[in-house]
Formats: C-alpha cells, structure tokens, sequence
C-alpha cells in the first residue's frame, strides 16, 4: 500500500465494480459482440439501410445531453429509434428494444466475482456500510453480490456518471454521513479518483495495471494498492 494523504475517520466505503471487483472486460467485449451481431443480423434489420449506434447515441445526446449518463436508458432508446427506423408501430418497437437490451445486460453479467473479492467484501461489512457505485448496468443480484451492499447507485439521467459527485453525494445522503467519511475504492484515475476528490471522499486506487495511471491526471488517490486484499487492513 502507498499513502499519498492521511485518511479521516472511515465511516463507510463505496466500491466501484467493473474492473475493481473483478475483470470486466472479456464478459464486456462478448456482450458487445452479440449486440453488433444482433444489429447485422437481427430480422427487422436485415437488408434495410438504418442509423447506426453511434448515429442514433449522437442523436440522442444532442436532444438531451443527460441521457449518456445513464447507460441502460441510453441503450434502450437507440434500440427504440432502430426498431421504429424499421418500420415497426411504436408499441412494437418498445418490446422488441426492451427484450433486446434485457438479453445485453443479462449477457453483461454472465460473470464470475472472485471469492478474494467476495471474502474481502464480507469482512469489511463487519465493520463499515459499504455502497456500490457504478456508471454501468451490471445486474449485482445475478453476479451474486447485491446483499454485500448496503446501497447501489449507479449512474441515470439525476445522478450524473462519475467523476461528477453526484453518486457520492447521493451516498452519504442515504447513509446520513458526511461524504468526507466516505473511503471510496476504484480502478480508475478519472471516474474513480477524480470523481471521489471532485465530492471531497477520500479516494484508493486499485492498480493491478503495470502501466502508469497518471499521465493525464494530476489527482493522487489518498492511498494505492496493487490488490484488494490490502484493505484488510481497514479492519
């Protein structure tokens, strides 16, 4: 562990998911995969010349910047606009969307946690509420961690996505702390860190990365570890 800053006194901790608790990016990339495919070669879709994502996500933004943030809503409505481009009613166009994007998440969360996470979860819930926080749309109840957390949060359309303090903020609220005594852990330097001093909690890096994490940040996390198991010594 390194120690950039001395912590106040913890009082909570919040816990990014993707990529802290566990590797989300080979389950991240099948999901993806699948949902390309199903764009080439899903039946309404064959053989008509319609939006791209990208295009229909630019779309999207440019009527309501706040919708990005929230990535299942965002995910649903251009797969609404795709299916209304193909001509289907708007009723028809809202089931065959919301069936796709549930079969997209539950593709997304076809994921193991590792027990070191799981161990280490169960015995920080001994001492500490611990809050999930997330800008994605993991299902935590399917991956098998929900009842580990005292809170979920993730990122919508009125909690803007990390860094933006608003997840944090909304933390404490729920907990009745000050967001000074949050502890909040994190893989990355801009969401994570970033987002963690944006909201004045204190923030821990978990580098697992050999590469320099810094180049474009000049925020320091409080304290670094290189696994999770470090924080152990929170107990």
């Amino acid at each position: 562990m390194i120690v950039f800053n001395s912590l106040k006194q913890i009082k909570a901790i919040s816990f990014d998911l993707d990529d802290t608790l566990y590797d989300n990016v080979p389950i991240i990339e099948k999901a993806e995969a699948w949902y390309q495919q199903m764009l080439a070669e899903h039946p309404f879709f064959v053989g008509k010349e319609l939006p791209s994502h990208e295009q229909l996500k630019q779309k999207l933004w440019k009527a309501n910047h706040a919708i990005i943030d929230d990535v299942t809503k965002c995910r649903r409505q251009i797969l609404y606009l795709r299916f209304l481009s193909a001509g289907l009613e708007s009723e028809d166009a809202e089931i065959n969307a919301e069936l796709m994007l549930q079969k997209f998440i539950e593709i997304r969360s076809e994921l193991m946690v590792p027990d070191e996470s799981i161990k280490l979860l169960k015995h920080l819930k001994k001492k500490y509420p611990l809050v999930a926080i997330t800008n994605g749309n993991v299902d935590i109840e399917k991956i098998g961690i929900s009842h580990l957390f005292d809170v979920y949060l993730r990122a919508t359309e009125n909690l803007r996505a990390k860094p933006a303090p608003d997840l944090f903020m909304e933390a404490a609220t729920r907990l009745n702390i000050d967001v000074t005594n949050i502890l909040h852990v994190g893989d990355d330097p801009v969401t994570d860190i970033l987002g963690a001093k944006m909201a004045n909690s204190m923030s821990c890096l978990v580098n697992i990365s050999t590469h320099d994490p810094w180049p474009f940040v000049k925020v320091l996390p409080d304290i670094e570890v290189k696994s999770l198991d470090e924080l152990e010594c929170l107990l």
